[in-house]
């Protein structure tokens, strides 16, 4: 499993900081992976895509099996409610409000033994998988490749924007979470591809500079 966080190009040239954070963990033969990438212009944006990422990884953890079950509209319901409540308690403490630690996610859980999965994604980002097949998109942005217009974990009402994934992938060999940037940069979904087929190992990624962040998983 390797992780990936860099500051983007735009960052850059703004002098903003990343705002992203990627996270993985397995237990009990379930892997968990999940991305949030914080807004730019918010001073708690990084703070607020931790929080998100960490309310993704427990309840995917402790509750995969019963989401696995449920409707898509209940697993919508119960990730926006899971994740601004803890938002509402640090914004409290840090004397802000929701608009300053807003952001989008992905999140994917996965059984390696049966092939269930799970996958999660408000606004822009893809999700990439690899089997016996090749490479091919499991996910696409909600926002049409258009970088002015996303959807974000403090708009209100945004649950059904959430795009929700309950089946299964049988024999999965690899899983990459992508956030924002990549459409701009490589011009084409098929171009995309070809940039992560050329990801051998996480140093790899040190000569794309205008990239955000990446969360490669091997699945062994």
């Amino acid at each position: 499993m390797y992780k990936y966080e860099k500051q983007g190009l735009i960052h850059k040239e703004k002098g903003l900081l990343c705002q992203d954070v990627v996270e993985g963990v397995e237990k009990d033969g379930i892997l968990v992976l999940a991305a949030a990438d914080g807004a730019s212009e918010t001073n708690n944006g990084r703070k607020g895509a931790k929080i998100t990422v960490q309310i993704l990884l427990e309840l995917f953890l402790k509750y995969f099996h019963q989401l696995h079950k449920m409707q898509k509209k209940d697993i919508q319901y119960q990730l926006i409610e899971k994740i601004r409540e803890r938002l509402y308690e640090e914004c409290e403490l840090c004397n802000t409000d929701l608009q300053d630690m807003k952001s989008t996610f992905i999140a994917v859980a996965y059984e390696k033994a049966t092939g269930k999965m799970i996958r999660v994604h408000l606004g822009d980002g893809y999700v990439i998988v690899k089997d016996s097949r090749g490479y091919r998109f499991h996910s696409y942005p909600d926002n049409k490749g258009n970088r002015y217009t996303t959807y974000l974990t403090n708009m209100i009402p945004v649950s059904h924007r959430i795009q929700v994934f309950t089946g299964y992938e049988k024999e999965l060999e690899e899983i990459y979470l992508l956030t924002d940037g990549w459409l701009e940069i490589a011009g084409s979904d098929k171009e995309i591809l070809k940039l992560v087929k050329r990801i051998k190992q996480e140093n790899d990624w040190e000569a794309q500079d205008d990239l955000g962040c990446i969360s490669k998983t091997i699945i062994k």
